[in-house]
């Protein structure tokens, strides 16, 4: 399954690193595909992951990026 997220607060290489790093670190997702330029995490999993449970991955950036569903 292939699930698209916002990402705001990347401005580099390295912040769309730390992000990818970050979704990786879930159990559940296989891939991820992090956008600096569109401001976007595209991942891979075998099944659907709930935007809350992401958030609670976002916290160790204390604010610096952000996640949300795409309108």
């Amino acid at each position: 399954m292939t699930q698209t997220f916002k990402i705001t607060g990347m401005s580099c290489g390295h912040c769309e690193a730390q992000v990818k790093n970050a979704l990786l670190s879930h159990k559940n997702i296989t891939a991820a595909e992090v956008s600096k330029d569109t401001q976007s995490a595209t991942i891979t999993s075998e099944q659907a992951i709930e935007l809350e449970r992401l958030k609670t991955i976002f916290n160790e950036f204390e604010g610096m990026f952000e996640i949300s569903s795409i309108q």
